[in-house]
């Protein structure tokens, strides 16, 4: 038991080492456009990071290289960023919204799950909330070259 717990204590101290110290994080989402084991980067059209920068396709490094053999073009991700480093924490691929509200085989569709299924499928609603955090991102941006402007 114990060499289990120094094991989960070792790996725990190599992930917090490997984060940048200091730095501000930011939730990261967006869909792999390409994996590239050569320069072990992937190419990433992300969702705006709020209060850091907008939406854009751009590669990144990442923090596991097991990590270039677990995604694929085409996948949902999220992950970590922090502050001026453009490497990806943490990268999770996440499921598809349509599949986690389909049901089993043999049951109902109920009011709640078809609403469910078109929100999360509805590229426009999802375009709309992308637009939202862009501005408001975009608007904290503005204010902080405000006051550089003025001093």
């Amino acid at each position: 038991m114990n060499s289990k717990f120094a094991l989960w204590a070792l790996g725990l101290m190599m992930s917090l080492h490997a984060q940048p110290a200091g730095k501000k994080a930011y939730d990261f989402r967006g869909k792999v456009v390409e994996v590239n084991t050569g320069t072990k980067r992937i190419t990433v059209a992300n969702e705006p990071i709020e209060g850091w920068m907008g939406s854009m396709t751009m590669g990144y490094a990442v923090d596991k290289e097991e990590v270039l053999s677990r995604v694929k073009a085409g996948d949902q991700i999220a992950a970590k960023v922090y502050d001026g480093d453009f490497t990806l924490y943490d990268v999770r691929v996440l499921p598809q919204a349509a599949a986690a509200v389909t049901p089993a085989a043999g049951s109902w569709l109920r009011l709640e799950d078809l609403e469910q299924m078109a929100v999360a499928s509805n590229p426009t609603l999802a375009q709309a909330q992308a637009n939202q955090r862009a501005a408001a991102g975009l608007a904290r941006q503005a204010g902080s070259h405000r006051g550089l402007l003025r001093g």
